[in-house]
């Protein structure tokens, strides 16, 4: 996730069968806010 505006951004790599609960509070910690694109459930295959 990333802000061009804010000059901003953060890759989180997970390989965890619940790596969606890790990276979405990684990046809300580091950003402040969770962005809109992961507030979408995660779907698992």
């Amino acid at each position: 996730m990333g802000s061009r505006s804010e000059k901003r951004a953060i890759l989180v790599f997970t390989n965890a069968q619940l790596g969606a609960n890790v990276y979405r509070a990684v990046v809300e910690e580091a950003l402040g806010f969770l962005p809109d694109a992961l507030r979408q459930p995660y779907i698992q295959y």
